[in-house]
């Protein structure tokens, strides 16, 4: 896809939230053979400039990877709007605990999950599919909070009538990654929400989808995180049990080349035939087309492939969720 970011000079301070001054960002996808324009913006115009502004409170219902992830990507900041206070989830105490030592001048463990909706602005449903039925619909929500859930399976129409008089217009769908917790990355959100769009660019990017649909396949693209941390991890394990590289030399040098060409991968996605062109690039007959070659005949992409279509097939409730 193609990436085209606009930095102004002006910061996102709250004395640059009241100029007038605009940011703007845009991501372009080929989704079915079409050009999708994605939105990924802020305004910090006078006359929207509150939409744009973090909120005083904001609350963790769930405290697990994710959520203490924004925690700590909000809370450790050096510019910007101030952190709002947060208030999170007793539901995972360790994880709580450790990020109330970490941030104690901002950070509140709550008594309750029904604690953190009645003491926040905004209050982030982070918990389980599984328990999200079980848990939600107990608690007593207020009609001006905003809620953004991260809870992958469930519409945005089934989220607003647990979280009712909360009006759907009020209620986003996100999809942060652990990478939120230093502020780099790129969280999809749905649908446009101006407040939302501009948490997300204090902890990375955030980019827009137009419909629930767009929201799943995207959101199936980050279910290949965990099977490229195994191939970290198989690389490693090859070259140790192999090779006999002592798996430090391994696992430094597994990491450092796939953060190297990461780099390249992302200068290409302004250019939306970017990544077919470094295919392109590599030497016929060498190692690297070689590579191609034998994972291609493999079937190792079309079992890629294979692994997005279940996940989009999940996210869009086709497929029942496991129990554990």
């Amino acid at each position: 896809f193609c990436l085209c970011r606009t930095f102004l000079s002006i910061s996102c301070a709250a004395d640059a939230l009241s100029a007038n001054v605009g940011f703007f960002c845009c991501v372009y996808t080929k989704l079915d053979g079409k050009q999708s324009l994605l939105c990924l913006y802020e305004t910090m115009a006078a006359t929207s400039s509150a939409a744009a502004q973090l909120p005083e409170s904001i609350g963790f219902v769930g405290c697990g990877t994710i959520a203490a992830a924004m925690v700590r990507g909000l809370c450790s900041r050096t510019d910007g709007p101030a952190c709002p206070v947060v208030v999170v989830s007793p539901r995972n105490k360790q994880k709580a605990e450790e990020l109330q030592a970490a941030f104690p001048s901002v950070v509140r463990v709550a008594d309750s999950n029904q604690d953190v909706v009645d003491a926040c602005d905004w209050v982030v449903l982070a918990v389980r599919p599984q328990v999200a039925e079980a848990v939600l619909p107990t608690l007593v929500f207020r009609a001006g909070q905003t809620v953004v859930t991260l809870i992958a399976t469930v519409s945005t129409e089934t989220i607003a009538s647990w979280v009712a008089p909360v009006p759907i217009t009020s209620v986003v769908r996100a999809v942060p990654l652990p990478p939120v917790a230093r502020q780099d990355g790129a969280t999809l959100v749905y649908p446009d929400h101006p407040g939302v769009m501009h948490l997300f660019c204090c902890l990375g990017q955030s980019v827009s989808a137009r419909n629930e649909d767009e929201l799943a396949a995207m959101q199936a693209v980050t279910s290949l995180m965990g099977p490229f941390y195994e191939l970290l991890n198989q690389t490693t394990s090859w070259l140790t049990k192999e090779h006999n590289v002592p798996k430090a030399t391994a696992s430094k040098f597994t990491g450092a080349f796939f953060q190297s060409i990461a780099h390249d991968a992302f200068a290409a996605s302004t250019d939306q035939d970017g990544f077919q062109a470094l295919v392109h690039e590599q030497t016929p007959g060498g190692l690297n087309e070689t590579a191609v070659r034998e994972l291609t005949q493999g079937g190792v992409y079309q079992a890629f492939k294979d692994a997005l279509t279940v996940s989009v097939a999940r996210l869009q409730g086709k497929v029942k969720l496991p129990d554990s």
